[in-house]
C-alpha cells in the first residue's frame, strides 16, 4: 500500500473539491462554530451526510426552526435498538442541517442502508484490521506524547483547543488531518467500513458536483478520487429473505437530554461535558473563551457554597489563573477543558477524594452536563414508544387511546395459566417501571408469607398516560428498550462514573435491578446482571442477600418468573420470548454455600427481614432434590441458633427445624412448654414473646396442615388458672402479632374446629343476652359443681365439645377460672367472638395497646358490627385502671411500656420513675417518643427517661468497677495533700515500730506519703464510634452508658462520634448520657468510613488512643473506603476494635463478610458485654504501662 507523507495526504484532501470533504467528529464544537462559515463559502448544490437513507423523512423536522436540541435519531427493530444519533446545538451534522434548510440545498444521506449495514455487521462481527509493521502506530506515539487516555482526549488537543481562535479552513484541515492519522494507524478500514465507504462514494457519484461531503474524519480518504488506505471489497450479496434484527423496522426522532448525551449515562454516542461543549460552539476568541473559564469557575464555586463547603471568589480566581498557565505551557492560546479541569482539581479537590470531592463531582455535573431537554416541532409525526404501546394495547386487548374519559377498568390476571395475562402482566410491569401513568396493582403482592397466584390491576389510558409515553422516549423508541435503559439507570445512579460500575454498586441495588429485569422479562438486562453475581457481589452481599438471589434463580428455573419463561409453551411472542440462558449462571449452589454460612452474623438479629430469610432458605432446601444435601449443613447451624440465638433467632430456628422436617412435633411441645412455664418473670415473659414472634413467621406454613405443631402451647394452656394465663396474656399476643390479622383469623379457625368441632350449635349451653339470667345461671353451675365437690372430692370430668377419647381429664377441684380454652386463643391471636365476661374485658384491654382484634369468620355473636353501639374509647386514666384490675403490677407496666413504643404518649404520667423496673427496654421505647411528643409531655418524658438512665448507669456501673480497678490510680507523691498513702506509708517506715505498754504496736512514721492525680498529658484517648443506624437501638444505649462511665475516669478521655450518612461529635455531652441520647436519631443508613474518618482525624497520640467503632457492619456506601481508613488507623499505631454488639447478650445481628474483611485489614472484631469491654480497655492501658 502506498506510504504518504503527513503533508501531501493533507494538500490532497484539503484541495479536494468534489465533493468538498469536511471531516467531522461527532459533537465537534470546533466544527459546529464554523460549518455555516464553510458551507457558506463552498455554495454546495447538496450536501452529503454521513447517515443511513432510513433517516431521510426525519432531515426536514431536523431543519424545522421550532425544534430545540439535543434530540436523537433512533432506529429499532425486534425489540432491539439498531442505530442511536444524538444531536445537539455543537452537532456538527445538525448545524449542517439547519444551513441546508435555511437555504434550501439538499441534504443526502450517504451510508449504507440498515438492513444492509446489520447483514454486513453480522457477517464480519470477529474481522477487524491488522498491521504487521513493526513501527509504533502515529497516533500511538501522540497519545503517549501528550498523555491523552484515548483518542476523544487526543482531538480535543489537537482539535477543540487550537480552534478557539483559528480560521475555518484551518480547523477543517486539522480535522482531516487527525483522521488520517486514525486511519494510518489502525492500516485502513474494516471489511464492514469498507463497504459502508463503498456506498459513500456511490452516492457522491450520483450527487451534484458541488457538493459537500460531512463524514466522519477516519472516512474521509477513502472519498478521494484516487483514494488512500482503502482497497474496494469484495461484492456483497444482501440476503432480502433472511430473517435480520432490522425485522419491522421503525425510525424514530425523538427528544434527548444533556444528562442522557453525557457518555457517564451510559446511553451510546455519548460525549463528556454537554454544557462545556456547547459553550465552545459559540465561543470564537480568546477574550471569550477566558470568559468562559472564569464562568465555569464561578459557578462551580457557588454550587460548592451552597452545599456548605468554603468556596469564594479567590479561588474561583486561582482555578482560572492555573488554567491559563497550563495553555500557555501547552502552546496553546487559551485554555481548554482538560486544563480547567486539572485546574479544578488542584484548587478544590486539595486531595480529599471522597468528602469534599464528592461534592465537587456533584457540582460539575450541575454545571457541565446541565440539565437540559430538546423539544420536537408540533406537526412532527409521532414516533417511537407511543406508536409500539399503542400497537401493544390493541393486540392484548387492553385500554388504548379510544377509552380516554371511561372508568378505570379492573382485570383479574393469572399469568402462569393464560399466555394473555403473561403478556399483560409483563407490559404492565414494564410501564411502571418507565413511568408511564397507565396502570396500577390493586392487590396486595402477597396474602401473609405466601406468593398470589392472580394479580389485580386497575388500567386506565388518560391524558396523563399520552405526556408519560412521550416522556419516556428518553429512554428508547420500545417499551422493552425503555424499561432497559431504567434499569441502566438503577445501577448508575449508585456509582460515581460509568468506569467503577462493577465495584462500588452495593448487592441491594444489584438484587434491585435484577427484580426489575426479572419481572420485566428484560432477558439481556437478566443476563448481564446474572454475570455481576461474581466474587464481588459474594463478598460484599449479606445472607438476606444471597438469599434473596439464590431464591430468585431457582424461581426462574422452575418457571415461576411469568416474564423469563424457559420453555415455548409459556413463551408469548413477540412481547415474552423464550428466556435463554447458561444453565451455570441459573445455579443457586454457591449462593446457598456462602448464605449458611454467612447465618452466623444474624445470631443476634431482633429484624422481622432476618427471620423471613431464614425461613425463605428452609422453604428452598425444604423438597428439593437438588438442594436436599444442603440440609444437614442448615441444620447445624440451626440447632446452634436455638442455644446462642437472640430470642427471635431462637423462635424461628426452632420454626425452620420444623420445616425441613428434622425434629419432631414432641421435641417443639417440649420447648414451647419450656418456654411457657419460664414466663413467671418479667425477663421470661419477654422472651416468650420474642420467641413466638420468630417461631411463628416460619412454623405458619406447616400449621395450617398440622395444628399439633402448637400442642406445647394447647396444653398449658389447659391446665393453667385465669391468673397465670392473665399474665402471659400480654406476651402470648404480642407473640402472634407477627402474623397478619388474616392468619391470626384462619388459625382461630383451625384451633376452634378441634376445640369446637360441633360449633356453638352443639353447646348445650344456651348463649344468654340478658345478663340477669345469666348471673342466675352461673350462680347454679356454681352451687351444683359445689355440691358434686363435697360429696365426691376426686371426680373427673372431661372437656366438653371435644371430638377425642382422649383428651386430657380435668378434676373437678382444679378451678380453672371463667375463661374457657376457645376465649383464651381468641386473646392470643387477637380475634374477637370472647364469650366470657372475663375474656371480653381483657380483650378490650389489651386492643388499646396492640391494636383493634380481628373479625372471625368462626367467632360469635359479638363479632357482628352493631352499627356504632360498641364502648367508646377509654382515656388513659379508665385504660390504667382497668389494667390493674386485670394485671399484676409488673405486667401492667410491661403492657403499659408496649402502649407508649406505640405512640400513646399518655401513659407516661401513669408510670412512676420512682417504682417503674429499669431496663433497656423500656428506655428504647420511652426515647422512641422524643421528637413525637407535644411539648407538654416532653417533661414527663425526660423526667422519665432520666431516672430510668441513671439506675441503669448505676448498675452498669457497678459491674464495671472490677474491671477498671487501677485505671484511677493516683500517683505517690511527698507533696502535701489531703489524701494520705497508707500503704507506702507504712512500708517505708517499718523500722520505726515498736510495741507500747499495753502490748499495742505503734509507727512513728518520718516519711509521709501522699496521693496526687496522674498528668494530664500521660491520659488515654478513647472514641467511640457509634453506628445509629435503624439495628442498633440497644448497642447505641449501651455505647452512650459505657462512655459515661469511662468519661468519669480522671485518666482517660472520651469522645463520642455518631454516624449514619452523617457524622455528629457528642464528645461534649459525653459525661451525660441522656442529653446524649435524647440528641441521637436512630435510622437512615450506614457510613462507617465516614465515622472512621472523624475519629482519624481527632487522633493526636495515636499510640495512646483506643478506638471502639459498634456497628452491625452493614456498610452502604463504599467498602474500599471503609477498608482505607481502618488501615490508615491501624498503621498510625491505633488499637482498634470492632463491635458487633454492646449489650448484656452479647449476640450480634452483623454483616460477615465485611467483618472478615475489617479484621483482614487491621481490626478485630467481636461481640462483647460491657463487663468484657472494660476489661479490654483495661488490659489495654495496663499492657502499655507495664
Amino acid at each position: 500500500m502506498e506510504s504518504e507523507i503527513p503533508q501531501d495526504v493533507l494538500e490532497r484532501l484539503a484541495d479536494c473539491r468534489e465533493p468538498f470533504l469536511i471531516g467531522v467528529r461527532h459533537h465537534s464544537a470546533a466544527l459546529a462554530r464554523v460549518m455555516p462559515d464553510l458551507l457558506a463559502k463552498t455554495q454546495p448544490e447538496a450536501i452529503l451526510l454521513e447517515l443511513p437513507p432510513d433517516f431521510q423523512k426525519w432531515i426536514e423536522y431536523l431543519g424545522d426552526d421550532e425544534l430545540e436540541a439535543p434530540v436523537a435519531l433512533a432506529a429499532a427493530g425486534r425489540n432491539r435498538l439498531l442505530s442511536f444519533y444524538p444531536l445537539a446545538d455543537f452537532s456538527p451534522e445538525l448545524i449542517a442541517i439547519r444551513w441546508a434548510a435555511k437555504h434550501q440545498i439538499p441534504v443526502i444521506p450517504c451510508d449504507l442502508s440498515l438492513e444492509k449495514m446489520s447483514q454486513i455487521e453480522s457477517r464480519f462481527a470477529d474481522t477487524s484490521s491488522s498491521s504487521d509493521s513493526d513501527e509504533t502506530p502515529i497516533v500511538n506515539q501522540l497519545l503517549n506524547r501528550y498523555q491523552s487516555k484515548d483518542t476523544a482526549a487526543l482531538w480535543e488537543t489537537f482539535v477543540e483547543t487550537p480552534g478557539v481562535n483559528a480560521s475555518p479552513e484551518s480547523i477543517r484541515r486539522a480535522g482531516l488531518l487527525f483522521g488520517w492519522m486514525m486511519r494510518q494507524s489502525s492500516q485502513g478500514a474494516t471489511p464492514a467500513d469498507a463497504h459502508r465507504e463503498l456506498a459513500m462514494r456511490e452516492a457522491i457519484a450520483l450527487a451534484p458536483k458541488r457538493s459537500v461531503a460531512i463524514v466522519g474524519s477516519f472516512h474521509a480518504s477513502a472519498l478521494l478520487e484516487d483514494p488512500l488506505l482503502w482497497t474496494c471489497p469484495d461484492e456483497f450479496e444482501y440476503e432480502k429473505d433472511k430473517p435480520s434484527s432490522v425485522e419491522n423496522l421503525t425510525t424514530s426522532l425523538i427528544p434527548y437530554s444533556y444528562a442522557q448525551l453525557d457518555q457517564r449515562s451510559g446511553y451510546p454516542a455519548g460525549i463528556l461535558d454537554p454544557v462545556w461543549q456547547r459553550s465552545m460552539s459559540e465561543t470564537s476568541s480568546v477574550e471569550q473563551m477566558h470568559g468562559v473559564i472564569s464562568h465555569f469557575a464561578t459557578q462551580l464555586c457557588r454550587h460548592l457554597r451552597e452545599a456548605g463547603h468554603v468556596a469564594g471568589t479567590p479561588d474561583a480566581t486561582e482555578i482560572v489563573r492555573i488554567a491559563t498557565d497550563l495553555s500557555r505551557l501547552r502552546g496553546h492560546s487559551a485554555p481548554g477543558r482538560a486544563e480547567l479541569l486539572e485546574a479544578v482539581e488542584t484548587t478544590l479537590v486539595q486531595g480529599d477524594l471522597y468528602g469534599r470531592g464528592r461534592e465537587i463531582a456533584r457540582a460539575a455535573e450541575s454545571v457541565f452536563i446541565g440539565h437540559k431537554t430538546g423539544r420536537l416541532p408540533a406537526h412532527t409525526p409521532r414516533s417511537g414508544i407511543s406508536v409500539q404501546v399503542e400497537e401493544l394495547c390493541d393486540r392484548l386487548k387492553l385500554p388504548g387511546p379510544k377509552s380516554i374519559g371511561e372508568e378505570p377498568r379492573t382485570m383479574r390476571l393469572d399469568p402462569l395459566r393464560s399466555k394473555l395475562d403473561r403478556a399483560r402482566a409483563v407490559t404492565f410491569r414494564r410501564l411502571n417501571l418507565v413511568g408511564v401513568q397507565y396502570c396500577e396493582r390493586i392487590d396486595t403482592e402477597a396474602t401473609g408469607n405466601r406468593e398470589n397466584l392472580t394479580e389485580v390491576w386497575s388500567v386506565k389510558w388518560n391524558h396523563a398516560t399520552t405526556a408519560t409515553l412521550e416522556a419516556s422516549t428518553l429512554y428508547g423508541i420500545t417499551l422493552t428498550q425503555a424499561a432497559e435503559a431504567m434499569v441502566r439507570r438503577m445501577e448508575n445512579s449508585e456509582t460515581v462514573s460509568a468506569q467503577d460500575n462493577s465495584e462500588n454498586l452495593r448487592p441491594e441495588t444489584t438484587l434491585a435491578c435484577f427484580r426489575a429485569a426479572a419481572e420485566c422479562g428484560l432477558a439481556d438486562s437478566v443476563r448481564e446482571l446474572l454475570k455481576q453475581f461474581d466474587h464481588l457481589f459474594m463478598n460484599a452481599a449479606s445472607a438476606n442477600h444471597l438469599i434473596e438471589a439464590a431464591q430468585g434463580l431457582k424461581r426462574i428455573s422452575a418457571g415461576l418468573v411469568f416474564g423469563l419463561p424457559m420453555n415455548s409453551e409459556d413463551a408469548v411472542e413477540p412481547d415474552v420470548p423464550v428466556f435463554d440462558c447458561e444453565a451455570a449462571l441459573l445455579s443457586p449452589d454457591s449462593f446457598i454455600e456462602k448464605a449458611i454460612n454467612r447465618l452466623e452474623g444474624l445470631r443476634g438479629s431482633t429484624e422481622p427481614q432476618d427471620i423471613i430469610s431464614i425461613k425463605d432458605l428452609a422453604a428452598m432446601l425444604r423438597g428439593d432434590e437438588e438442594l436436599v444435601h444442603y440440609i444437614p449443613a442448615l441444620q447445624t447451624r440451626l440447632l446452634q441458633m436455638t442455644r446462642d440465638g437472640s430470642p427471635q433467632i431462637q423462635g424461628a430456628a426452632w420454626g425452620s427445624l420444623a420445616m425441613l422436617g428434622t425434629i419432631e412435633i414432641t421435641q417443639l411441645t417440649s420447648v414451647l412448654e419450656g418456654w411457657y412455664d419460664s414466663a413467671s418473670s418479667a425477663e421470661g415473659r419477654k422472651f416468650l414473646r420474642l420467641r413466638l414472634n420468630g417461631l411463628m413467621i416460619p412454623l405458619l406454613a406447616i400449621l395450617f396442615s398440622d395444628p399439633d405443631w402448637l400442642e406445647g402451647l394447647e396444653s398449658r394452656l389447659k391446665l393453667t388458672g385465669d391468673d397465670e394465663f392473665l399474665s402471659r396474656l400480654p406476651s402470648l399476643r404480642g407473640g402472634f402479632q407477627s402474623l397478619p390479622p388474616a392468619d391470626r383469623v384462619s388459625l382461630l379457625n383451625d384451633r376452634l374446629r378441634l376445640i369446637e368441632p360441633n360449633g356453638m350449635a352443639g353447646n348445650s349451653t344456651p348463649f344468654l343476652d340478658d345478663p340477669e339470667r345469666k348471673a342466675v345461671a352461673m350462680q347454679a353451675d356454681r352451687a351444683g359443681r359445689n355440691a358434686i365437690l363435697s360429696l365426691l372430692p376426686d371426680f373427673v370430668i372431661r372437656e366438653t365439645n371435644v371430638s377425642t377419647v382422649d383428651s386430657q381429664p380435668i378434676k373437678l377441684a382444679d378451678n380453672l377460672g371463667e375463661i374457657p380454652l376457645s376465649d383464651r386463643w381468641r386473646l392470643i391471636l387477637g380475634v374477637q367472638g370472647c364469650q366470657s365476661n372475663k375474656g371480653s374485658r381483657a380483650g378490650r384491654s389489651l386492643d388499646e395497646c396492640y391494636g383493634a382484634s380481628a373479625r372471625g369468620t368462626l367467632g360469635q355473636k359479638t363479632d357482628l358490627d352493631r352499627g356504632g353501639t360498641g364502648k367508646a374509647t377509654p382515656s388513659a386514666r379508665e385504660w390504667v385502671e382497668d389494667l390493674s384490675g386485670l394485671f399484676d403490677l409488673d405486667v401492667c407496666e410491661e403492657v403499659m411500656a408496649d402502649s407508649i413504643e406505640n405512640g400513646r404518649s399518655a401513659i407516661l404520667e401513669y408510670l412512676n420513675p420512682e417504682t417503674v423496673r429499669p431496663s433497656v427496654e423500656l428506655l428504647e421505647q420511652v426515647l422512641s417518643l422524643h421528637g413525637a411528643m407535644p411539648e407538654r409531655d416532653l417533661s414527663l418524658l425526660r423526667k422519665l427517661a432520666r431516672k430510668i438512665t441513671e439506675k441503669l448507669a448505676e448498675q452498669l456501673q457497678n459491674r464495671l468497677r472490677p474491671a477498671l480497678t487501677g485505671l484511677n490510680t493516683p500517683r505517690p507523691t511527698r507533696r502535701k495533700s489531703r489524701r494520705i498513702d497508707f500503704a507506702r506509708t507504712i512500708a517505708s517506715n517499718l523500722e520505726t515500730a515498736h510495741r507500747q505498754a499495753d502490748g499495742q504496736i505503734r509507727l512513728a512514721p518520718r516519711n509521709l506519703f501522699f496521693k496526687s492525680p496522674a498528668k494530664r498529658q500521660m491520659d488515654w484517648h478513647l472514641i467511640f464510634v457509634v453506628d445509629t443506624s435503624g439495628s442498633m437501638e440497644a448497642s447505641v444505649i449501651y455505647s452512650a452508658l459505657v462512655s459515661a462511665i469511662f468519661a468519669s475516669l480522671p485518666a482517660i478521655d472520651v469522645k463520642f462520634f455518631a454516624f449514619s450518612t452523617e457524622v455528629i461529635d457528642f464528645s461534649n455531652v459525653v459525661d451525660d448520657p441522656l442529653s446524649l441520647l435524647m440528641e441521637v436519631q436512630v435510622g437512615g443508613g450506614t457510613h462507617i468510613g465516614l465515622g472512621l474518618r472523624a475519629a482519624r482525624e481527632s487522633v493526636k497520640i495515636p499510640a495512646r488512643t483506643i478506638v471502639v467503632i459498634v456497628s452491625d457492619f452493614e456498610e452502604g456506601v463504599s467498602v474500599p473506603e471503609m477498608l482505607a481508613e481502618v488501615k490508615m488507623l491501624a498503621d498510625s499505631g491505633v488499637k482498634l476494635l470492632g463491635l458487633a454488639a454492646l449489650d448484656d447478650a452479647a449476640t450480634p445481628r452483623y454483616h460477615t463478610g465485611i467483618a472478615q474483611m475489617l479484621v483482614q485489614a487491621g481490626m478485630p472484631v467481636a461481640a462483647v458485654s460491657p463487663e468484657r469491654l472494660a476489661q479490654w480497655v483495661g488490659d489495654q492501658i495496663r499492657g502499655s504501662a507495664s
